[in-house]
């Protein structure tokens, strides 16, 4: 189940993606970032995930376990570690309106045939009570090359458990559910779940990218495809974004964190780096 809510996310970085590329200020090469300064009397860190991948692309670097070994916490988007996460997250996949209502006949159809041809185990009508993004979030790990993906999250949290480390979030499921359906209507994610068996080359590419560390590859490539409109960006990057750090000095002053987050939130215009060396911060990449 927890493969969704990340399932949802990835899809931000494959086929949902803004039509206008803006100028912005280049982020040095690093998925890994020491913050200090500004009064903090223990440094923090921040680290780019990429929410769900296959075993044969995952790997966790030691300055990361490095990093989360020196940190009194573990701080994710969401918490996955909350008793009420699941819960959340199957509430948050549910639809007031169901799928066969909300849908044409033929709309309704289309989608079926992406399923039969995806081989899904599920027909549409098994997920007629589900919500557009839930089909959308299930169907995008079926183009994943293996049968089981690991969750960068969840082994994290495996890792910060094993020594006794607590986890928090940055928001909640509730307010994260709202940013997505606030960002895209039901006729993006329609249209976007009917050309998802065409995403594999994004999906290639992004993980390239990650793998360089190389998040302004990152942050250009997402916005220079089409398919995002500008009040998609203000809810899952900007809106979001600034939460963040609205929150995290708070975080940082009471106990040093390990920040993991989606990459895609640490380069472009709503930078966090960006945003919390414009607070006084220093934020510097950690290479080795």
């Amino acid at each position: 189940m927890k493969h969704h809510l990340f399932a949802f996310l990835f899809t931000l970085l494959t086929i949902c993606t803004p039509s206008t590329y803006a100028q912005v200020k280049p982020i040095e090469n690093s998925l890994l970032w020491e913050i200090s300064g500004n009064g903090l009397s223990k440094p923090s860190y921040l680290f780019g995930t990429f929410h769900i991948l296959c075993p044969d692309n995952f790997a966790i670097a030691e300055n990361v376990k490095t990093a989360l070994s020196k940190t009194d916490r573990i701080t994710f988007e969401v918490n996955i570690a909350d008793p009420d996460f699941v819960p959340s997250i199957q509430k948050a996949m549910m639809s007031d309106v169901p799928l066969s209502k909300k849908l044409s006949p033929q709309q309704f159809r289309a989608l079926d045939s992406v399923m039969v041809e995806l081989k899904s185990p599920y027909t549409l009508k098994q997920m007629d009570n589900l919500s557009l993004q839930a089909v959308s979030s299930m169907l995008i790990q079926k183009i994943l090359p293996c049968e089981t993906p690991v969750s960068f999250e969840g082994e994290l949290l495996k890792i910060a458990q094993e020594h006794h480390k607590p986890a928090a979030g940055l928001e909640t499921v509730e307010f994260q559910m709202e940013c997505l359906r606030n960002a895209f209507s039901d006729e993006h994610l329609y249209q976007q779940i009917l050309k998802i068996q065409k995403t594999d080359a994004d999906l290639k590419a992004m993980i390239s990218l990650y793998q360089q560390q190389n998040l302004n590859g990152i942050y250009s490539y997402v916005m220079k495809k089409e398919g995002m409109a500008a009040e998609s960006e203000k809810w899952m990057m900007e809106v979001r974004n600034k939460n963040w750090v609205a929150a995290m000095p708070v975080m940082m002053e009471k106990e040093s964190n390990l920040f993991a987050v989606g990459a895609g939130h640490l380069g472009g215009k709503y930078s966090l780096i960006t945003m919390l060396r414009e607070k006084g911060f220093s934020v510097k990449p950690i290479y080795k």
